[in-house]
């Protein structure tokens, strides 16, 4: 009997061990499912985060290339720009000397026509002396023919 009850008491002290590591499993099983369902949303948050962050780097590559590309095609504009520039530049100083040669040739002209004018002047004075005594002269003339016929 006193087996019997050793043994019953050993049962009941393996049997409340048992349960308490019953317990104590199934208390962790709950933290242990807790942390499984927690790591599996960190796990998805970060793996969004990546996504996410993924397409972000993808778009600023495109957007980097793009403004490469805006770039290039500024710096030939500017290239094409400053080219226009320096030709209409040098066509510009060759119509200034153009201009100025064409300033000197007309004051050239006008000096040579107010020294054609004042020799017209000149001329013309002359020529008004010159039918005066012309006219004097046809005027003797006439008296001389007029005396060569009365005579």
């Amino acid at each position: 009997m006193e087996k019997i009850e050793s043994d019953l008491k050993e049962s009941e002290f393996k049997q409340r061990t048992l349960a308490k590591a019953y317990e104590i499993i199934h208390a962790q099983a709950n933290s242990f499912l807790i942390f499984t369902l927690q790591w599996k949303d960190l796990d998805d948050h970060f793996e969004s985060t990546r996504n996410s962050l993924e397409t972000r780097f993808r778009e600023l590559e495109a957007r980097e290339e793009d403004i490469g590309v805006r770039e290039t095609k500024l710096e030939a504009k500017e290239w094409n720009f400053r080219s226009e520039k320096e030709a209409k530049a040098c066509e510009l100083r060759g119509l200034d000397r153009l201009i100025d040669q064409k300033l000197k040739e007309v004051t050239d002209c006008k000096n040579h026509l107010h020294s054609l004018l004042s020799l017209i002047q000149e001329h013309s004075d002359e020529v008004i002396v010159q039918e005066k005594r012309l006219m004097e002269v046809e005027k003797f003339v006439i008296e001389k023919e007029r005396e060569g016929d009365g005579v």
